[in-house]
């Protein structure tokens, strides 16, 4: 049998996670998985440096916890990074949950930290264990989930990588104790406020307890939707390919094809949800397999249209639907009545464009795709320099804005919330501040004197 250093190695090497020449940083909270982790490293021989932000959520525990890194680090020699951001006050100001927020916050600064050396860090380490694979296996299953979702977390996205998923906490708790490896508890884990402990401290031990070994077979299930989800897209993408007919900016499904192959409502999922159209979006849309010619659904920006024994999808022309995806880093929309232009660019300090047409984004609260559309009844954002928030109506009509002009505003939505009325304000949560390194830069035009 394995000891924990060899099953630890064995599973860097099978996910080729690192190698032996790259430089790597830890997030290291102090608690048990982060403290074994931080052990296995040192022990299999890899270069790494630590990473510790104080979210000041917990108090003195919270300072606690950073003065044991601190000392640990010293003690094993290790260069260790140190930051500290006052989470509750920015989740208000972002509108967020604290736990989003401090998920933000925490690789907003790891990347900045990787970006800062001469040699950026080649990877960015993360203790999840077996167990936080269970949970987000159920959470997903329990919320509804696509076949992405039951794959749990994935042992690497882009430069971070999660080399303890193999592992239960049991194991890493018997690795510790015979090492006499010392750790901090957090004391909001035991706390079932949140779905996520629910599930650690409710659900899991009542389904372990029923049928012992069950936490782990659900973690290595989650391991093994993912890496059979590699064969199962190539496969869609294969007959996606056979299926859909290309024609200029016209994408079409022969539907009596779709029908007859089996499970064709699951290849039709898979060709919708790529779009952006959303599980409960794509079973309406499946509605039009039996529908008449003429019959239409619209969302995500496109329009699936049924045309006799086609199912043709189109992204829809923003001057005509009101609405326009910004899905590409630099791009345009030109429509009869407006120019939208947009890029991602590196951010070092300029001086912000003074002019209302022109938006600079902080690139990292911004989420792909964008949605441009008319702006509707309800409609609510927190206007730059203001601290509260404001309906668009009321902040139109404060600016004079007459009839038509307002009968003609766009809004750019990201992640459900309004980024910038365009041509007037951006959102207050979304400016540029001294952290900020890249920017969705955007400029709207009118054309033919259109306002």
């Amino acid at each position: 049998m394995k000891t924990l250093e060899e099953a630890f190695a064995a599973f860097v090497e099978e996910e080729k996670l690192f190698i032996r020449r790259h430089s790597l940083l830890l997030a290291i909270s102090g608690g048990l998985d982060s403290v074994v982790c931080a052990a296995l490293l040192k022990a299999t021989g890899f270069s790494v440096e630590w990473a510790h932000m104080n979210f000041r959520l917990r108090g003195a525990e919270s300072d606690r916890d950073e003065q044991f890194v601190t000392q640990l680090a010293a003690g094993w020699n290790v260069v260790l990074h140190t930051a500290g951001r006052d989470t509750a006050a920015i989740a208000t100001q972002r509108k967020s949950s604290i736990q989003e927020t401090a998920r933000q916050l925490r690789y907003e600064w790891f990347e900045d930290l990787r970006n800062s050396r001469d040699l950026p860090f080649d990877r960015i380490v993360t203790a999840h264990q077996a167990i936080d694979n269970a949970e987000t296996f159920l959470l997903h299953a329990l919320r509804g989930t696509a076949l992405t979702g039951l794959g749990g977390i994935p042992v690497r996205r882009g430069r971070i990588v999660r080399p303890l998923l193999f592992a239960t906490r049991e194991e890493l708790r018997q690795y510790a104790a015979a090492r006499q490896l010392q750790w901090v508890e957090d004391s909001s884990n035991e706390k079932t406020d949140y779905d996520r402990n629910r599930v650690r401290h409710e659900v899991l031990p009542l389904l372990e307890s029923a049928f012992p070994g069950s936490v782990q077979q659900i973690a290595a299930t989650a391991l093994r939707v993912r890496e059979q989800k590699y064969w199962y897209d190539e496969a869609v993408q294969r007959r996606l390919r056979k299926m859909v007919t290309i024609e200029t900016d016209v994408e079409k499904m022969p539907v009596r094809l779709l029908l007859k192959i089996p499970n064709g409502k699951t290849l039709f999922f898979e060709w919708l949800y790529a779009k952006g159209f959303s599980p409960g979006q794509v079973d309406s849309a499946w509605k039009l397999t039996g529908s008449q010619t003429g019959a239409y659904h619209d969302a995500a920006g496109y329009r699936l249209l049924r045309n006799r024994n086609w199912l043709n999808l189109q992204r829809l022309p923003i001057g005509d639907s009101g609405t326009g995806l910004i899905d590409t880093e630099t791009g345009d929309l030109i429509t009869s009545r407006y120019r939208l232009t947009w890029k991602l660019q590196p951010y070092r300090g300029e001086a912000i464009p003074d002019s209302s047409h022109i938006a600079w984004l902080d690139s990292r609260l911004v989420e792909f795709p964008l949605l441009i559309r008319t702006w509707k009844a309800g409609d609510y954002f927190y206007p730059l320099g203001m601290p509260s928030k404001k309906k668009l109506a009321r902040f139109m009509t404060d600016l004079r804005m007459s009839r038509s002009e307002k009968e003609q505003a766009f809004v750019v939505e990201t992640g459900n919330r309004i980024a910038w009325l365009a041509g007037r304000r951006i959102d207050h949560r979304f400016r540029i501040t001294p952290a900020t390194r890249q920017v969705l830069a955007l400029q709207w035009e009118a054309i033919n004197n259109a306002t």
